[in-house]
C-alpha cells in the first residue's frame, strides 16, 4: 500500500478504467465508457449498446509535426468499403496541457542524459470502427482467399477513387470483420499521383513484406531522398503475406504446422534484414528477387493449403513477368488470379488438417527452430517497421491487442473480449 500518486508510480494518469467505483465521473470522450483493459492490450474495445456497435480506441504517441497525418487519410477514405472508419479523435490532456514527451521531459530534465536526437511526441487517441479480428483467425481456406480478394478490390478503390496508398501492408494492418478483409492503420499512408506513384515517399513498410524493388531502392547508396513507391509494390507485399500464411499455418485459427516448406532463401533474407541497415535492406531485396525470378522455385504450401498452390504460382509469375519487362503489376491481373483460384477450390480435394500442429499463432516465438515459422523468422505481432532514410531504421513502437484464444478454448463472453487493433 502506498500514498504516492499514480503518476509518481510511473502509471499513465491519463488512463481511466471504468468500474463500480467511478459512479458520477463523466465520460465525455468515448460512448458509454471504456471496458476493463484486457491483459497485454494497449487499446480498448468499446460497446455502444444503443447503436449496437463496437469501437476500438487507438492510443498512440505521434510525432508532433505529423500529428494529423493518419487522421487526414482516414478522412480521405471515409465511407469506403472494407476500410476502418474514424469516429472521433483528440489529443490527451494532463494538468490542463496537451500530454507530450516535451512536457514529461521538462519535469525530469535534470535527471536525464543529454540526447543528440529528440522528437516531441503528442499523446493522441482515435475512436475507430469496426472492431475486427486478426488475419490469423480465418475459419477456412475459401474465407482466407476471399479476404485477400476483398483487400485487392479495396486497394483498387483506394488508389483510383481516393488516391490513397496504404504504405505499410502486413498481417498486423489487415483484419477480418464479418468474413471480409479490412484495412486498418494508415500511419504511413500516402497520396498518389496520376502515374500511380506515391507522392513524397521516403519508403515505409514492414520489412518482411516490402517488395524486392523497394528494398533495393531503400538500401541504395547514396541513399535516395525519395523512393518511387508504386501500387505494384503493394501487390508483391500482399504476395509475401499470402505465401507466409500458406507455408506456416496448418489449419483454421492460425495453427502453426511444420509441414509447409518456405522458399529456401527465406532464412537468408530474414537474417540480413535484421541488420536494420541499408546493406541489409539491399541484400534482402536481392534475395527476394532471386526467389521470384526462379523458374521452378523450391517451396511447398502446408497440406491444408495445397489447393492454393496455383494461386501462389500464378501470382509469383505475374510479379516475375513485371520485373523482367520492367512494368507494373495491375489490380486486374491479381484480382483475376485470386478469383480463378477461388472458383476452382471446389475442384480440389478438401484440405485436411494434419498433425503435428505446433501451436496457435498467438505464440509463434516459441516455435521449433526447424519449423517454417522459425525459418521465416517472423512474429506476426512483433514485425519490425521502418521508415526511410537509413538513419530512421528503428523498430516501431506500435503494439497490438493480444490475439484471441486458441480455437479449442471458448472465447470469453465479456464485452472486453480481446480483438486485434494494431
Amino acid at each position: 500500500m502506498t500514498l504516492a500518486s499514480h503518476s509518481a508510480l510511473g502509471l499513465d494518469p491519463t488512463i481511466h478504467i471504468c468500474n463500480s467505483l467511478c459512479q458520477g465521473i463523466p465520460h465525455n470522450n468515448v460512448p458509454g465508457g471504456v471496458d476493463v483493459m484486457p491483459n497485454g492490450a494497449i487499446g480498448w474495445i468499446i460497446d455502444d449498446d444503443k447503436n449496437k456497435k463496437e469501437y476500438a480506441l487507438k492510443d498512440c504517441w505521434v510525432d508532433a509535426d505529423i500529428i494529423d497525418h493518419e487522421v487526414s487519410f482516414l478522412k480521405a477514405v471515409d465511407g469506403g468499403p472494407n476500410v476502418v472508419q474514424l469516429v472521433k479523435y483528440w489529443d490527451v490532456e494532463y494538468n490542463g496541457h496537451v500530454n507530450s514527451t516535451s512536457n514529461i521531459c521538462e519535469h525530469v530534465h535534470g535527471h536525464l542524459p543529454n540526447s543528440p536526437i529528440f522528437v516531441n511526441k503528442i499523446h493522441h487517441r482515435m475512436l475507430l470502427t469496426p472492431c475486427g479480428l486478426p488475419l490469423t483467425t480465418f475459419k477456412s481456406v475459401p474465407e482466407l482467399v476471399n479476404v485477400f480478394l476483398d483487400l485487392v478490390v479495396t486497394h483498387r478503390m483506394l488508389m483510383i477513387e481516393r488516391k490513397v496508398l496504404h504504405g505499410d501492408l502486413s498481417p498486423n494492418n489487415l483484419i477480418i470483420y464479418e468474413g471480409k478483409g479490412y484495412f486498418i492503420n494508415f500511419d504511413h499512408a500516402k497520396f498518389v499521383q496520376l502515374n500511380s506513384k506515391a507522392k513524397d515517399s521516403h519508403g515505409t513498410g514492414t520489412i518482411p513484406y516490402i517488395s524486392c524493388r523497394l528494398l533495393k531502392l531503400m538500401g541504395g547508396i547514396p541513399t535516395p531522398e525519395l523512393v518511387d513507391h508504386r501500387a505494384s509494390n503493394d501487390f508483391e507485399s500482399f504476395f509475401y503475406i499470402f505465401l507466409e500464411f500458406m507455408t506456416i499455418f496448418g489449419g483454421p485459427g492460425g495453427l502453426i504446422t511444420d509441414r509447409g516448406v518456405p522458399p529456401k532463401n527465406t532464412c537468408r533474407w530474414n537474417k540480413v534484414y535484421m541488420m536494420m541497415d541499408v546493406d541489409g535492406l539491399g541484400i534482402s531485396g536481392s534475395l527476394k528477387k532471386e526467389f521470384v525470378m526462379e523458374k521452378t522455385p523450391v517451396y511447398e504450401p502446408a497440406p491444408y493449403f495445397q489447393v492454393c498452390y496455383p494461386i501462389l504460382e500464378d501470382w509469383r509469375m505475374a510479379i516475375r513477368d513485371a520485373l523482367i519487362n520492367n512494368k507494373d503489376v495491375f489490380h486486374d491481373q491479381i484480382q483475376e488470379i485470386i478469383q480463378w483460384g477461388l472458383d476452382n477450390i471446389d475442384n480440389f480435394p478438401s484440405p485436411e488438417i494434419l498433425l503435428p500442429l505446433l501451436m496457435p499463432s498467438a505464440t509463434p516465438m516459441h516455435s521449433s527452430v526447424s519449423s517454417p515459422a522459425a525459418t521465416w523468422g517472423l512474429q506476426l505481432r512483433h514485425s519490425s517497421q521502418i521508415s526511410h532514410p537509413a538513419h530512421s531504421l528503428v523498430p516501431s513502437g506500435s503494439s497490438s491487442f493480444a490475439p484471441p484464444p486458441p480455437p479449442s478454448q471458448p472465447a470469453s463472453s465479456s464485452r472486453s473480449q480481446c480483438r486485434r487493433w494494431v
